[in-house]
C-alpha cells in the first residue's frame, strides 16, 4: 500500500506539529498509519508528554514508512496529525 505520490522527507517533518487544526477532525490514512507505528513501537502515554518525544517518535515511524513504501511523497500534514492526536489524547490512548 502506498498513501501519496512524491519521495522523499525534509528533516523537519514535523516542526509545525502543534499548529492549531480544527478538533475531532478524522485523521487521514496516512496520519492513522505514522500513528499505528507510533504507538506499536512506543510507551505512547509516557511519550505524549514530552514534545520533543513525540516529534522524535513521529518523524522515525515516518521516515520508517517511507522506506518501507507504506507511505511516499510528503507527509509533513500527516505526520503533523498523528503528532497532534498522541499529544491531544495523551493519557487516553
Amino acid at each position: 500500500m502506498t498513501i501519496g505520490t512524491h519521495s522523499g522527507i525534509a528533516a523537519a517533518v514535523v516542526v509545525a506539529m502543534l499548529a492549531a487544526a480544527p478538533a475531532a477532525v478524522a485523521m487521514t490514512p496516512a496520519a492513522e498509519a505514522i500513528f499505528a507505528r507510533v504507538k506499536a513501537t512506543n510507551q505512547i502515554n509516557t511519550i505524549c508528554r514530552d514534545m520533543g518525544s513525540v516529534r522524535t517518535a513521529v518523524t522515525k515511524a515516518t521516515r520508517d514508512l517511507l522506506r518501507e513504501n507504506v507511505l511516499s511523497g510528503s507527509p509533513r500534514p500527516d505526520a503533523q496529525a498523528a503528532g497532534r492526536h498522541i499529544l491531544e489524547n495523551c493519557g487516553r490512548l
